[in-house]
């Protein structure tokens, strides 16, 4: 059985705390989700190395992880 976030006293916790909470746990996973992970193929890996170079050359193009989440949110919460 999963606990629950009153079992964990997670609800009890102010929003940054939980937002430090799932930061640290994303960076848990990612052990985990190395070994999970498929080797990628040539063609897969260049395009990356591609896209990663236009970033680099871009810097501000680009958006963070947590403006990311609020769009996403946002659409979610209000349909756009």
């Amino acid at each position: 059985m999963v606990p629950s976030l009153q079992s964990l006293g997670i609800d009890k916790l102010s929003y940054d705390e939980k937002r430090e909470l799932i930061e640290a746990i994303e960076e848990s996973l990612e052990p985990d989700v190395e070994q999970l992970a498929e080797p990628i193929s040539d063609e897969l890996k260049q395009l990356l190395d591609s896209r990663l170079a236009q970033a680099s050359k871009n810097p501000g193009r680009g958006i963070s992880r947590e403006e990311l989440r609020t769009r996403l949110k946002r659409v979610i919460d209000h349909g756009r």
